[in-house]
């Protein structure tokens, strides 16, 4: 699967400085390390699974190499301060696209700050056309493309609503539909939609649903229009979605094959210590599964032990 910030931020780098460009996905590929210079500037992204292996590689960049190394990521954003005391030059907290051309404007002019806060991007704002270019598309296959950011949930053991906030934001959805097509124009025939919660009614709006169902109707529907029919879709929700017939039936209608659920765990206790109470038990959550499944939705479930 494609990691989403790598293009994203390319696309938020100055045009004088599009030529430097060089993305590096870890997952895929080594680090090209006789390609890295004292004048270079690094980002690295991290999250808290990988937080460690990040320090040791900022740590061995700048002593290998002598460049200057920033992290970002959910990790960086909410363990801002550890970033710093492991030794970054700089971290960005927060959405990254709105700081980045600053970060490196005074980079280069020699006045590089140590913190760098992005904040929470309007929907509006989000960059339009990631450098989806500067990938080895070969290396891939499901290509990811995010519709929204921010949960409205407020579940103890997710950073999501830390990280992104409760109030949810929505890109453009004609932005959404072009990098679609340009990516189906790139080989790809597998796109995630990579949003925390793709049906984003919750605790945090409840009392605005039609509004929100709306937009998602709305680009469930343009999804069936105006894509390729041989794309196919996977997306994140929460099983509130098994309870809505018409979304559901519009996810079908827009090719969305499978979905990422939160079950966490199949008893109305746990779900209460862990401030996910709106999620079902028992029986009632064998039945949300199987709506979804006859709708043609396949449901990986993600369970907490």
């Amino acid at each position: 699967m494609t990691p989403r910030w790598l293009p994203v931020l390319a696309a938020a780098t100055p045009p004088e400085w599009q030529q430097c460009l060089e993305i590096t996905d870890m997952a895929v590929e080594p680090i090209a390390w006789d390609r890295i210079r004292p004048s270079d500037l690094v980002g690295i992204s991290i999250h808290t699974l990988n937080a460690n292996r990040g320090y040791r590689l900022m740590k061995e960049i700048q002593r290998r190499c002598g460049a200057t190394v920033v992290l970002g990521g959910v990790h960086a954003t909410i363990a801002t301060e550890e970033a710093l005391k492991q030794g970054a030059d700089a971290v960005v907290s927060g959405d990254a696209e709105s700081v980045f051309a600053e970060l490196i404007e005074e980079f280069a002019a020699g006045r590089l700050k140590e913190v760098y806060d992005g904040g929470r991007v309007s929907g509006g704002l989000f960059t339009s056309a990631p450098r989806w270019d500067l990938l080895n598309h070969s290396r891939y296959m499901m290509a990811t493309v995010q519709t929204t950011r921010g949960c409205p949930e407020s579940c103890t053991f997710c950073s999501v609503w830390r990280t992104d906030g409760r109030n949810v934001r929505f890109r453009s959805t004609q932005d959404t539909i072009d990098e679609i097509n340009q990516l189906y124009h790139l080989g790809f025939r597998i796109v995630v939609l990579a949003d925390d919660n793709f049906y984003s009614v919750g605790k945090q709006n409840a009392d605005e649903p039609d509004k929100l169902i709306a937009d998602r109707m709305e680009l469930m529907g343009r999804l069936e229009r105006e894509t390729p029919r041989d794309v196919i879709y996977l997306t994140q929700t929460t099983i509130r979605t098994a309870d809505d017939i018409p979304f559901m039936r519009a996810m079908q209608r827009s090719r969305i094959r499978g979905v990422l659920i939160g079950i966490e765990a199949i008893d109305a206790a746990t779900l209460k210590a862990i401030n996910k109470t709106f999620n079902k038990s028992g029986e009632d959550l064998v039945d949300a599964v199987q709506h979804l499944q006859e709708h043609g939705i396949y449901v990986l479930g993600s369970h907490i032990v």
